[in-house]
Protein backbone atom coordinates (compact mmCIF):
# COMPACT_ATOMS: atom_id res chain seq x y z
CA UNK A 1 0.00 0.00 0.00
CA UNK A 2 0.64 3.61 -0.83
CA UNK A 3 2.14 5.88 2.19
CA UNK A 4 -1.10 8.39 1.90
CA UNK A 5 -3.71 5.10 2.41
CA UNK A 6 -1.75 4.91 5.66
CA UNK A 7 -2.20 8.08 6.47
CA UNK A 8 -5.52 8.42 5.72
CA UNK A 9 -6.44 5.20 7.51
CA UNK A 10 -4.52 6.40 10.49
CA UNK A 11 -6.51 10.04 10.50
CA UNK A 12 -9.79 8.45 10.63
CA UNK A 13 -9.02 6.62 13.28
CA UNK A 14 -7.15 9.53 15.38
CA UNK A 15 -10.36 11.19 14.31
CA UNK A 16 -12.96 8.87 15.94
CA UNK A 17 -10.56 8.75 19.10
CA UNK A 18 -11.06 12.11 19.59
CA UNK A 19 -15.05 12.05 19.09
CA UNK A 20 -15.19 9.16 21.31
CA UNK A 21 -13.50 11.06 23.96
CA UNK A 22 -15.31 14.40 23.73
CA UNK A 23 -18.89 12.51 23.81
CA UNK A 24 -17.72 10.66 26.51
CA UNK A 25 -16.42 13.94 28.23
CA UNK A 26 -19.51 15.68 27.16
CA UNK A 27 -22.03 13.29 28.88
CA UNK A 28 -19.83 13.63 32.21
CA UNK A 29 -20.32 17.61 32.45
CA UNK A 30 -23.55 17.79 31.08
CA UNK A 31 -25.76 20.35 33.41
CA UNK A 32 -28.76 17.98 32.32
CA UNK A 33 -26.83 15.08 34.13
CA UNK A 34 -27.87 15.02 37.84
CA UNK A 35 -25.03 15.37 40.55
CA UNK A 36 -25.64 12.75 42.65
CA UNK A 37 -22.47 10.42 43.96
CA UNK A 38 -21.33 8.43 41.27
CA UNK A 39 -22.92 4.84 42.04
CA UNK A 40 -25.10 6.06 44.41
CA UNK A 41 -28.43 5.69 44.25
CA UNK A 42 -30.82 8.85 44.53
CA UNK A 43 -33.49 7.23 47.17
CA UNK A 44 -30.02 6.07 49.12
CA UNK A 45 -29.06 9.63 49.23
CA UNK A 46 -32.72 11.10 50.33
CA UNK A 47 -32.55 8.27 52.72
CA UNK A 48 -29.49 9.67 53.98
CA UNK A 49 -30.50 13.33 54.25
CA UNK A 50 -33.90 12.19 56.00
CA UNK A 51 -31.98 10.37 58.65
CA UNK A 52 -29.84 13.23 59.43
CA UNK A 53 -32.41 15.45 59.52
CA UNK A 54 -34.49 12.66 61.97
CA UNK A 55 -30.86 12.72 63.84
CA UNK A 56 -30.57 16.37 63.94
CA UNK A 57 -34.05 16.41 65.18
CA UNK A 58 -33.63 14.26 68.20
CA UNK A 59 -30.83 16.23 69.49
CA UNK A 60 -32.73 19.54 69.95
CA UNK A 61 -35.19 17.13 71.34
CA UNK A 62 -32.30 16.06 74.10
CA UNK A 63 -31.44 19.59 74.69
CA UNK A 64 -34.74 20.65 75.23
CA UNK A 65 -35.16 17.78 77.88
CA UNK A 66 -31.64 18.63 79.55
CA UNK A 67 -29.33 21.91 79.94
CA UNK A 68 -26.07 20.16 79.69
CA UNK A 69 -25.74 17.46 77.06
CA UNK A 70 -22.21 15.24 76.23
CA UNK A 71 -21.16 14.06 73.24
CA UNK A 72 -21.76 10.40 75.37
CA UNK A 73 -25.47 11.04 76.03
CA UNK A 74 -25.86 11.94 71.73
CA UNK A 75 -24.47 8.38 71.23
CA UNK A 76 -25.98 6.54 73.52
CA UNK A 77 -29.26 8.00 72.10
CA UNK A 78 -28.90 7.75 68.58
CA UNK A 79 -26.59 4.55 68.83
CA UNK A 80 -23.91 6.39 66.27
CA UNK A 81 -20.09 6.52 66.51
CA UNK A 82 -18.65 9.21 67.90
CA UNK A 83 -16.67 11.14 64.94
CA UNK A 84 -21.07 11.45 63.63
CA UNK A 85 -22.07 13.18 67.06
CA UNK A 86 -19.32 15.29 66.80
CA UNK A 87 -20.20 16.75 63.47
CA UNK A 88 -23.90 16.90 64.51
CA UNK A 89 -23.07 18.74 67.33
CA UNK A 90 -20.64 21.03 64.98
CA UNK A 91 -23.30 21.71 62.55
CA UNK A 92 -25.38 22.63 65.25
CA UNK A 93 -23.20 24.98 66.91
CA UNK A 94 -22.50 26.78 63.84
CA UNK A 95 -26.06 27.43 63.72
CA UNK A 96 -26.28 29.31 66.93
CA UNK A 97 -28.56 26.61 68.58
CA UNK A 98 -25.99 25.39 70.88
CA UNK A 99 -22.66 26.31 72.44
CA UNK A 100 -19.52 24.16 73.43
CA UNK A 101 -18.63 24.37 77.06
CA UNK A 102 -14.61 23.46 77.51
CA UNK A 103 -12.14 22.57 75.32
CA UNK A 104 -11.32 18.38 74.91
CA UNK A 105 -12.00 15.74 76.75
CA UNK A 106 -14.51 13.84 78.99
CA UNK A 107 -15.10 17.56 80.37
CA UNK A 108 -16.66 19.12 77.63
CA UNK A 109 -20.58 19.43 77.11
CA UNK A 110 -22.79 21.59 75.32
CA UNK A 111 -25.38 23.16 76.35
CA UNK A 112 -28.59 24.87 74.34
CA UNK A 113 -28.23 29.02 73.54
Amino acid sequence: MHWWVWFILGFVVALGVVAWALLSVRGKNDPSTPKASPGLPDDLISHQAREKAENLGKIKGLFARQTKVANDDVQTLLGISDATVTRYLDELEKQGIIRQVGQTGKHVYYEKI
